[in-house]
């Protein structure tokens, strides 16, 4: 709770592989590649990983982020908020950063979400950091992120002045 969980900022690749295999045209049968890649114009989502798994909620966005961007037929994403999701009421406040965390885990009501845990950075404040820049730069930004207790967001948003040298592709992908 509360994205205090460093292990699932350390398993990116596994959860981009996981979002890309079920959205890739290119990984389905011959026979409806087509129909797929036509018909998913966008994907919408709510906390895929930070819901039932108590997952960290601006993690897992960027993650969702980072591996729309390289599906080959380009769907929108559009990403739902919400301050009482079913699954770990109240964490998606974290996306909202200094403008409306806190006033969201008010709203939700759910007492084991602790405003206190609210960041600066927004997800408003990543699209625009990231918007413009290779994936690669934003999944080696996040392969480098730290640990709790600052949240993601605010650990990426130092790092913008350096993303013009996070272009290298890592060892090992491809």
């Amino acid at each position: 709770e509360n994205n205090n969980c460093d292990v699932q900022r350390r398993h990116l690749v596994n959860d981009v592989s996981l979002w890309y295999r079920a959205f890739e045209p290119s990984l389905y049968a011959p026979a409806v590649r087509q129909a797929i890649a036509g018909a998913v114009k966008s994907i919408g989502t709510g906390p895929w990983g930070a819901g039932v798994w108590y997952g960290d909620s601006q993690q897992y966005f960027l993650a969702m982020w980072l591996a729309t961007s390289l599906l080959s037929h380009r769907p929108q994403l559009d990403y739902y908020i919400y301050d009482h999701f079913c699954e770990n009421p109240g964490n998606q406040c974290f996306v909202l950063g200094a403008q409306g965390c806190a006033a969201c885990v008010a709203k939700s009501g759910v007492a084991s979400i602790s405003a206190a845990r609210c960041g600066r950075a927004s997800v408003q404040d990543m699209v625009q950091e990231f918007s413009n820049k290779p994936a690669v730069a934003l999944y080696n930004a996040l392969s480098r992120v730290g640990p709790p207790p600052t949240q993601v967001f605010d650990l990426l948003a130092p790092m913008a002045p350096r993303l013009g040298s996070m272009l290298q592709t890592p060892a090992g992908l491809p």
